[in-house]
């Protein structure tokens, strides 16, 4: 999508709802290259904040940053503008969530295109077709760069190796320190400690089987 990147900006909506699936994908790639990552919660003039904040729940207690914003009402905005304003930032997420929204409201001219979601489907209409970059405030490299990507169906970690995947879930780590294996990978090893904790109430629940999810489609090469 894009390179030189300083932080990228997860763009999900209250409707339709966020899906953990895609949000942990970008924490991994995220995390393997040492990218901030914040999550944005858009649309929240549609109501539905609640279910929202409980399915993104896990995410602020691993410290990830998380805004609610409104391209509408202007809820938000200045936090977003506030990440943005150094650096380069990447905005990325399903179709439908309001990026591009989210983009005029905070950069009047960038003029990007939009569109409602299916209101039959629920899902989001393509309107974003290629990555696009703009200047955010000073020219660039002194001042900052906005960068609005297509929304995605899914998000491959193709090439990733899957004790990757489990160092990228950010609450395994301090866990899988005792286990026997240093390569664990947290499915069937004897002496597995984040199975142990799951088995404490360790790990918020989902979280395993999110995991377990990812590792298997990444191992089938579905990515």
């Amino acid at each position: 999508m894009a390179s030189h990147v300083d932080r990228v900006l997860i763009v999900c909506a209250v409707q339709p709802g966020p899906r953990a699936g895609l949000i942990d994908r970008f924490l991994i790639a995220a995390d393997a290259e040492d990218i901030d990552v914040a999550l944005i919660v858009n649309k929240t003039d549609l109501g539905g904040v609640e279910d929202a904040r409980t399915i993104l729940e896990p995410y602020g207690d691993l410290g990830v940053e998380i805004l609610e914003t409104s391209s509408h009402t202007g809820e938000g905005l200045d936090d977003v503008a506030r990440l943005t304003e150094r650096g380069m930032s990447v905005f990325a997420g399903h179709s439908g969530v309001g990026k591009s929204s989210l983009l005029n409201a905070l950069f009047p001219g960038i003029e990007l295109k939009t569109a409602d979601v299916n209101s039959q489907t629920g899902k989001g209409r393509h309107t974003t077709s290629v990555t696009t970059c703009h200047t955010a405030g000073e020219p660039w490299p002194g001042g900052a760069m906005v960068v609005d990507t297509p929304g995605v169906r899914s998000f491959g970690l193709y090439g990733f190796e899957l004790t990757q995947i489990a160092y990228g879930f950010r609450e395994f780590r301090e866990l899988a320190n005792p286990c026997r294996f240093r390569d664990c990978l947290h499915e069937t090893e004897p002496g597995c400690a984040v199975r142990a904790g799951i088995d404490e109430g360790a790990l918020h629940p989902g979280r395993y089987e999110s995991y377990l999810g990812i590792v298997d489609s990444v191992r089938r090469g579905e990515g």
